[in-house]
């Protein structure tokens, strides 16, 4: 979850805790579309590498992914409607772990979900976990610059990881693009050898979803906090002489690099309203009301400001939009302008705006999935649920694992309408 919004938060902190009158009215859910009630099982116990340009950890043991099935069994329940269904999201899935070890988990997960009547999802990295990679990312040709000269990043800025990463990954690099081909390409063939065999039994709502990004965007660097993405705007035709729309060729070349990532999973047959982008974004009013109050703010553009991932990033013809979305007040309302009720998910989220410390909503978890599911979302992923450990992510807990969440998860799962 990116920390953009804690800085925003803070200085416009009034209007938060209650959310605007949408603009797009909400509408029935269609029954030939299942919807999904999904939480994250963070695969590697957490995001966090394991130390500086180090990757991030093991897989946790299959004794304790078949835990957390058990636990989603235990405290949600079946579904009673043939179309509303709990689901476990598998993630990160990163270049940092091999084909093999991806393949063996992607068939355990089928089996658990079989085995638990729990659809299963996978959740996978767009390149910021690849320290495993040295052959990568310590070779120059492979990551980004952060200005004309050809200064290298040394290490992607992204908030809420505390270890040094490895350096921000330049996506149209012709050895990047074939090593996230291999990788996803191996990814897609495992998900629909175990989808034909769901086929064979009818069971094929057992499979949620692929979600292709972790809140994916052109990083700045670490130590100097400026922005990247030269090296690919100069691998693009563009120069100090003739730079054209820097801010909007970084939103496009992060655009295309997700329609990359995503066609391996298309053209091995999965379909594409089971491919979801993972976008993040800053809502644009917050932005302008953050100039008119200091306009030294301005320097750095919406785009900068948001990593290049503006919301049209999630529109795309290999994938259906996803977004974080925690209820920071815009985020749902813009979401909703955008698709007009079209299908969509929210790939990472919860009840709770995550300010320092978090900051309720002021409405229930049944308010704040009818804000998605009456909307045309066809999966909301739950973040976090069951992982403890420091007090943000407690609070995260806090708000997806008490009684008023298990009593909304068990409505939407009854099959009954939400209420605002």
């Amino acid at each position: 979850m990116d920390r953009i919004f804690i800085v925003f938060v803070a200085l416009i902190i009034t209007g938060t805790q209650c959310s605007e009158k949408n603009a797009v009215g909400p509408r029935l859910a269609d029954p030939n579309n299942t919807q999904y009630l999904a939480f994250q099982l963070f695969v590697s116990g957490s995001t966090e590498p394991a130390g500086d340009y180090q990757g991030l950890n093991p897989f946790i043991s299959p004794a304790q992914i078949e835990e957390f099935f058990r636990t989603v069994q235990a405290e949600i329940g079946p579904s009673a409607s043939s179309y509303r269904k709990p689901a476990i999201i598998i993630g990160p899935i990163a270049l940092d772990f091999s084909n093999a070890e991806i393949t063996n988990l992607i068939n355990l997960s089928f089996e658990l979900a079989n085995r638990y009547d729990i659809a299963v999802g996978f959740h996978i990295d767009d390149g910021k976990f690849w320290a495993n990679r040295p052959n990568l990312w310590k070779n120059p040709d492979n990551i980004e610059w952060i200005d004309w000269k050809g200064t290298p990043n040394t290490s992607s800025d992204v908030s809420w990881v505390s270890a040094r990463l490895a350096p921000q990954m330049c996506f149209n690099a012709p050895l990047v693009k074939i090593a996230v081909n291999d990788f996803v390409s191996n990814i897609a063939l495992a998900i629909k050898s175990n989808l034909n065999q769901l086929a064979r039994s009818h069971k094929e709502y057992l499979f949620a979803c692929t979600i292709v990004g972790w809140e994916p965007g052109i990083y700045p660097d670490r130590d100097t906090h400026l922005p990247s993405g030269y090296h690919a705007l100069a691998r693009q035709g563009f120069d100090p002489n003739h730079p054209g729309n820097i801010d909007q060729e970084r939103v496009n070349i992060l655009h295309e690099y997700i329609e990359w990532m995503s066609e391996p999973l298309v053209t091995t047959g999965l379909p594409v309203n089971k491919i979801y982008s993972h976008t993040v974004f800053l809502p644009k009013y917050y932005y302008d009301s953050l100039v008119s109050i200091n306009p030294d703010f301005s320097k750095r553009s919406y785009a900068e400001v948001n990593n290049f991932s503006l919301p049209e990033v999630a529109l795309g013809n290999d994938y259906t939009p996803g977004f974080s979305t925690y209820p920071l007040t815009g985020v749902l309302e813009e979401v909703h302008s955008l698709l007009h009720n079209t299908g969509w998910a929210s790939a990472e989220g919860t009840n709770l705006i995550p300010f320092m410390p978090p900051v309720t909503t002021g409405y229930g978890m049944e308010s704040y999935l009818a804000r998605h599911y009456n909307y045309g979302c066809c999966l909301v992923n739950i973040f976090a649920f069951h992982l403890r450990g420091d007090p943000f992510t407690d609070a995260l807990n806090d708000a997806s694992e008490g009684p008023d969440a298990i009593a909304a998860y068990k409505k939407f799962l009854s099959g009954a309408r939400l209420n605002e």
